[in-house]
């Protein structure tokens, strides 16, 4: 049986076209999304919510050298039960606000949000880095963040719990929920009660690896910083930039951290 003409023109068009070398697959773009992470944001936003029935003391402080809030009043200032409030930074802030029950005097051993807008390792751009710490020390700042933001810190233990989030997907990003009064007692080697609604953190003065939390921070350890070098940070989480933090326990309606211990 014969092959007309147009049928030997198919024939050889389609062994040519199979014999070609196939052409790449297109990778497409990256997303705004991922995009606008690599140059990180301009500003960072950190919304503060009480879920706790009781008002809360709080205090802000800017690192020495650092810009100051766009939005936000850096004076101590108390929130209402149930109140939110929040602030705003410009790039190349870093700086810490601390927070305890209203009730009490102020002290420096209450727990401490940490925050930063920073290039950091030689990056050119911008990173978000923001922990919850119940111990200061200036040499964890080197060691995890890369920078100074609790060189001029106020906080060196527990007073309330806290968890900070990432706004754009609800990532928990550093803190713990659990109410550590009441799971454990601030006495002897675990810590010291200082009378006026915080645990005073034995380990701050200590800078050194391979450590372990004492029993009454261990339920929050690696999630919230319980001692220097702990792992409680969550530098580059949330290139976003806009976080939010909540005090208080589950019960009270704050996010669990999956690194801390189970009630």
């Amino acid at each position: 049986m014969g092959f007309s003409l147009m049928t030997l023109i198919l024939v050889s068009f389609l062994a040519l076209t199979h014999a070609l070398p196939s052409m790449p697959a297109v990778t497409p773009p990256p997303s705004l999304e991922r995009r606008e992470d690599a140059r990180g944001p301009k500003r960072l936003t950190v919304t503060i919510e009480n879920k706790m029935n009781e008002p809360l003391s709080t205090s802000y402080v800017t690192n020495p050298g650092a810009p100051t809030l766009l939005k936000g009043d850096e004076q101590p200032s108390t929130m209402a039960a149930s109140a939110t409030t929040s602030i705003v930074v410009p790039s190349g802030w870093a700086g810490n606000i601390a927070m305890g029950l209203a009730k009490y005097a102020m002290s420096g051993d209450t727990s401490l949000i940490e925050g930063s807008l920073t290039k950091q390792m030689n990056n050119p751009y911008l990173s978000v880095d923001i922990d919850v710490s119940y111990v200061s020390s200036p040499t964890k700042v080197l060691c995890h963040t890369h920078i100074a933001e609790t060189l001029t810190s106020n906080s060196n233990g527990f007073s309330v719990p806290i968890t900070c989030s990432c706004n754009r997907d609800d990532t928990v990003l550093s803190g713990c929920n659990l109410d550590l009064w009441s799971l454990g007692k601030c006495s002897g080697d675990a810590g010291t009660d200082n009378r006026q609604g915080a645990c005073a953190n034995p380990l701050r003065p200590y800078d050194e690896d391979n450590m372990t939390a004492t029993e009454f921070f261990l339920p929050c350890q690696g999630a919230a910083f319980t001692w220097a070098r702990d792992n409680a940070n969550s530098n580059e989480g949330c290139q976003s930039g806009k976080v939010t933090c909540c005090v208080g326990t589950g019960e009270d309606g704050c996010p669990a951290n999956p690194k801390q211990a189970s009630e």
